[in-house]
């Protein structure tokens, strides 16, 4: 048995195992037809999903490290 990271959009269902994440720190997918993002903060041991849309402009995101402080970043727009 693992725990899981779960999310549900519409009609379709997905899972994260916690030890995938804990080790990727990031997830980009598709659910239902809509863009997330699944992100494990190793300092704060907490993970979130997000839609990862702004805009009408699909992101995707990446980890990166500063100052040993959790940040996301995204590959289009370089923002935080």
């Amino acid at each position: 048995m693992s725990f899981v990271f779960g999310v549900k959009i519409g009609n379709e269902s997905c899972a994260y195992p916690l030890d995938t994440l804990k080790e990727i720190l990031v997830i980009n997918d598709v659910v239902g037809g809509k863009p997330i993002v699944a992100l494990y903060d190793r300092s704060r041991e907490m993970g979130q999903i997000f839609h990862r849309s702004v805009d009408g402009q699909v992101l995707t995101l990446s980890v990166t490290a500063d100052n040993e402080e959790f940040i996301a970043q995204d590959a289009e727009t370089g923002s935080h």
